[in-house]
């Protein structure tokens, strides 16, 4: 019997959806939060990554703009991958995100530094 991953949809375009979030200091040893992002294209995932964060957030906005900076990182990867197998993207390509703050903070170049 032979297994396979079946990506399909009534889109003829190509594009994809990050989905990411984080969890805060979930780790009882370190205080560390665990973030992952999860890329979606056809119906199928495509891309993914679960793992504790490498420093100590303050805070839950932190801990979410950490890992929305790992899943931004994938989507630019992403977009160039598709690029060199000729299917460029035209548009934006979401990262959705529910952590409001987290969301501010990335709009708003005030906030940095």
């Amino acid at each position: 019997m032979d297994y396979k991953l079946t990506y399909g949809g009534k889109d003829t375009a190509v594009s994809f959806d990050t989905y990411c979030d984080a969890s805060h200091g979930d780790c009882l040893d370190s205080g560390r939060s665990t973030g992952g992002y999860l890329t979606v294209m056809g119906g199928g995932a495509i891309g993914w990554s679960s793992k504790l964060q490498p420093i100590v957030a303050l805070s839950s906005t932190e801990a979410e703009y950490m890992v929305a900076t790992e899943a931004a990182k994938e989507i630019l990867w992403m977009r160039n991958i598709l690029r060199e197998f000729g299917l460029p993207q035209h548009g934006a390509s979401p990262l959705h995100i529910d952590n409001q703050s987290a969301i501010s903070v990335s709009k708003n170049p005030e906030h940095f530094g």
